[in-house]
């Protein structure tokens, strides 16, 4: 519990600022459901609607996978990588060596959200809210957006090379196989 130990004096104003969040978000869901007929109308209200429903049909589309168990062992795999590569970093710094599992797992959070950013692969994003996310935890600005750095470039560098050898590996795949004609 590193992270609530050395921010137990700003902890109380994350709790409210938290609180407010869950308020606000929570009248502006209500709001949008009483006013969901008058909302069909505009386009932009749409857009955001036929987003919402594609996330809900690629979500639903787990249940018709093969091999549902290995997709959720992949899943956690790929999951536990990016955790490691965001912990095992922190020693990579003297001014991050004393941060612990919980403060790993935040900045895996925050670095998710900057990762999530409408930006060309958080660019930017990322390194902003992992550095203000270290900020929070007690790391001053310059190893933070060091740390914030090395582990983007570092996990961008991985995507890259195992993405290159997995494209490799299936055009390799298909090249074997004879590709079966269509009935549709």
């Amino acid at each position: 519990m590193d992270l609530i130990r050395l921010n137990k004096d700003k902890y109380p104003v994350l709790v409210n600022i938290l609180i407010v969040f869950v308020v606000v978000g929570t009248i502006g869901l209500v709001l949008l459901y009483l006013m969901r007929s008058r909302l069909h109308n505009i386009p932009f209200a749409n857009k955001i609607r036929t987003f919402f429903l594609g996330i809900k049909e690629g979500l639903g589309s787990i249940r018709k996978i093969k091999n549902r168990k290995g997709f959720y062992l992949h899943t956690l795999f790929i999951w536990l990588c990016y955790y490691l590569m965001t912990w095992i970093v922190f020693y990579s710094f003297e001014e991050t060596s004393h941060l612990g599992l919980v403060d790993g797992f935040f900045i895996l959070v925050v670095g998710g959200f900057g990762m999530a950013a409408p930006v060309q692969g958080g660019i930017g994003a990322y390194h902003f809210l992992v550095s203000l996310g270290m900020g929070v935890i007690g790391v001053s600005s310059v190893p933070a957006l060091s740390y914030a750095t090395i582990v983007h470039t570092s996990q961008t560098i991985s995507v890259l090379v195992v993405g290159s050898i997995s494209l490799g590996m299936l055009y390799l795949n298909k090249k074997k196989r004879p590709i079966k004609k269509s009935t549709i």
